[in-house]
């Protein structure tokens, strides 16, 4: 058991019985500066977590990292956001990975794998215990705030789209595309910035290419076209359109340590706990940042490894994941979600715990 006591002797933290069944954590994108909102809890969830998180050493170091580096009280912007003149993805990413360690010694969760979205390679690392909070704040959130100034740059000359086309769970649209791309020459202009199983793609580029490219398969697959893909602008990241060198050069001067669990990276591609190699680990965060994602093949291992999908983050940034489950993979879940499932089972067993007491003592006196 995981206890936590105040000096008064009351318990402050309680692990409960874990479950049996395995887990995946999923670490979604960074989402605050899209949607305005960080880690969405309800109140009364967020009172029992604030309580909790001040007694778990994990958290306690990184509210005490962003206090020391930034003079931010994490809990406080979380339930009262007010910060301005800081990127605030980087605050949203102490409070993931705050959140994942009161998910593990609150509710004994002990993930088999770490998997994440772009952005959500940090909370994961930090969680990991592959770099300190300190050492995010310190060397990696300059390494992202730069890449971030870097891509939005390239909006000033380029106009830059993407859609989701969605087929049918058996129709193969990956081939089609990547066949469509290579003898159209459009390779240069357009990318398959995230494959989903062959079902279903994330296409992004050129905005007037992605446009053709749209046109094309929705021609081909008359159920790409029912949906309407929308053609949405958005940034170049993730695409081979800026200067990635002096950024790699930051990168190289970041340090890791071993990770506490395998490290699902964005591609599928994995590092397994106890990793030494910062080569191994610096190339899982080099790809967060700059390559081209395939969120299919890491539902695909995670599937395979666990037996539940549970997602750290934003429902906004969870979008990603709405099809991955197609085809017999893990149907991910909000963390918040499986708290109150967890709280609800426990109210569930200490009333029959009761009622099983009152029973042995012969029922009520009264």
């Amino acid at each position: 058991m995981y206890d936590v006591r105040t000096q008064d002797g009351e318990k402050a933290v309680r692990e409960l019985s874990a479950s049996s069944q395995s887990v995946t954590l999923y670490f979604t994108r960074l989402t605050v500066s899209e949607d305005g909102v960080y880690l969405p809890l309800p109140a009364e969830r967020f009172e029992e977590f604030s309580a909790v998180a001040l007694e778990i050493p994990s958290v306690r170091g990184i509210l005490d990292a962003y206090s020391s580096c930034l003079s931010i009280d994490l809990l406080q912007e979380m339930q009262h956001p007010h910060s301005s003149g800081i990127d605030r993805r980087i605050l949203e990413t102490g409070m993931y990975a705050a959140f994942a360690f009161y998910l593990e010694a609150r509710f004994g969760l002990r993930p088999r794998a770490l998997s994440f979205y772009s952005s959500g390679v940090a909370p994961a690392l930090i969680f990991s215990e592959s770099i300190s909070p300190i050492g995010y704040l310190e060397n990696l959130a300059p390494f992202h705030s730069a890449n971030r100034h870097a891509y939005v740059a390239v909006e000033r000359c380029l106009s830059i789209a993407q859609t989701r086309l969605e087929a049918e769970p058996d129709e193969d649209i990956e081939a089609f595309v990547e066949t469509l791309l290579k003898e159209s020459g459009g390779g240069h202009s357009v990318f398959i910035k995230d494959r989903r199983h062959k079902h279903t793609l994330l296409v992004a580029g050129e905005k007037e290419a992605i446009a053709l490219v749209r046109e094309r398969v929705g021609e081909a697959f008359p159920s790409v076209a029912r949906r309407a893909p929308k053609l949405v602008d958005t940034s170049s990241a993730h695409l081979p359109l800026y200067d990635r060198a002096p950024l790699e050069e930051v990168l190289s001067h970041v340090a890791f340590d071993r990770p506490r669990f395998k490290l699902i990276g964005i591609d599928g591609d994995s590092v397994e706990a106890g990793c030494a190699s910062q080569g191994d680990l610096r190339r899982l965060v080099h790809r967060a940042a700059f390559g081209f994602m395939d969120t299919g093949r890491v539902v695909r291992k995670a599937s395979a490894d666990a037996d539940r999908l549970i997602v750290v983050g934003s429902p906004f940034g969870a979008r990603v994941l709405d099809r991955t489950h197609l085809g017999g993979f893990l149907k991910a879940e909000l963390a918040t979600s499986y708290v109150a499932e967890q709280m609800q089972r426990t109210t569930v067993e200490a009333l029959d715990n009761s009622r099983a007491r009152l029973g042995e003592n012969g029922g009520s006196q009264c």
